[in-house]
């Protein structure tokens, strides 16, 4: 990975700033997955419109994210993997992340 500067308000800053960790892990993980699909030529709206179809599709019911949504024992990491290990049911997860990651290159 490579450390780029993007300018954002002020607010965005200082919430970023002052969130734990694995909140800024999470961002970061999802800011870079828009950007690789944005220098596809996707649009925003194409990306948008994609994300239920993806999630749905990787086992994301709505059920499991109200859950998520809804839950206040997210206080750290490793708690985080403690509750979402086993919801991944499409075979092995890291063989399909090496497969995204393959597709994004």
């Amino acid at each position: 990975m490579e450390k780029i500067t993007i300018e954002v308000d002020n607010e965005i800053a200082k919430a970023y700033r002052e969130a734990k960790i694995n909140k800024q892990q999470e961002i970061q993980t999802i800011i870079n997955d828009l950007l690789k699909q944005m220098i596809q030529n996707k649009t925003l709206d194409d990306i948008i419109q994609e994300v239920p179809t993806k999630a749905k599709n990787n086992g994301l019911t709505q059920e499991k994210l109200d859950d998520i949504l809804n839950s206040d024992s997210y206080s750290d990491f490793d708690s985080l993997l403690d509750e979402t290990q086993g919801i991944w049911e499409q075979g092995n997860s890291l063989d399909y992340q090496q497969k995204i990651r393959e597709e994004w290159s």
